[in-house]
């Protein structure tokens, strides 16, 4: 699995590589231990899944997409301070 990285974060292309999401999240966390990693899935039906995986730190679906910044925010603590 080759990611892409860019400041910071990274785009997993592992369907690229015949993997998923679910499947590639582990092996990227061993690659970069603290990479934050956030499933954008337009698969509902992979939420259950997704949520038992220890190396997946958040879950999107692509239908509620405004989520993903704050959520990416709040994981890297790069959001706006609390008030």
């Amino acid at each position: 699995m080759k990611p892409l990285f860019n400041r910071g974060f990274t785009r997993n292309t592992a369907r690229n590589f015949g993997l998923t999401g679910l499947d590639g999240a582990p092996r990227l966390k061993e690659l970069a231990p603290q990479a934050k990693i956030i499933m954008f899935t337009a698969h509902a039906d992979l939420k259950a899944r997704a949520d038992k995986e220890p190396a997946i730190d958040g879950f999107v679906l692509k239908t509620e997409s405004t989520q993903l910044l704050p959520l990416a925010q709040r994981l890297t603590g790069l959001g706006a301070p609390p008030t």
